[in-house]
This record gives C-alpha cells, structure tokens and sequence, in this order.
C-alpha cells in the first residue's frame, strides 16, 4: 500500500504510529516540497537515541531515492532540520498469505 508523508522543520514522525498500516515501512523516495527554500533542508532519522542522516537537500539537489526498510514496531522517529518541507514516500509491503 502507498504511503505518504510531509514533514516541516522542528517535527518529528514517530514511526510507531504507523504500526495500523503494516509491519515495516519501506521508504523509497525523499523530496524537497520547494526548491526555492534557501539553505540546506536535512531529514534524519532517530533510532534507540542516535541521530542518522538521510538526506540533505537543497533547491539543485531536491530529492533522494531510498531503499530503506523500517519496523513499525521500533521506537524510531523521521525529523527535519531546516526552512524546507519535506515528502516521505513509500509503501507498505503486502503481507503474505499462507
């Protein structure tokens, strides 16, 4: 299932709240929502207290492809630093049947 998200500076998207749509999150493309923002716009992710670059875009460096699987279950967090906005794109693998 597709999944969706836009992020602005000083938020956080806990990932645990997302554990009604599935088990893990695939997180395939990061966007910057305009490219006139000046400066750089970073998005991290937090996991057990550690702050990780995703991503640091700007207006000529604007998005990001990604290949990263997440756990809902995890106490893991998306946030962003910056003046721009930012879409988390994705999807929800299928679960399968037995």
């Amino acid at each position: 299932m597709f999944w969706g998200t836009v992020i602005q500076q000083g938020k956080t998207l806990n990932i645990q709240t997302l554990v009604d749509k599935g088990d893990i999150l695939h997180l395939s493309h990061i966007n910057l929502n305009r490219v006139d923002v000046e400066g750089t716009t970073s998005v991290f992710l937090m996991v057990d207290g550690q702050k990780f670059p995703l991503a640091h875009l700007t207006g000529k460096n604007s998005s990001v492809d990604m290949d990263l699987y997440i756990s809902t279950t995890s106490t893991s967090a998306f946030s962003v630093q910056g003046k721009g906005q930012v879409s988390l794109l994705g999807y929800f693998p299928p679960h399968k049947t037995h």
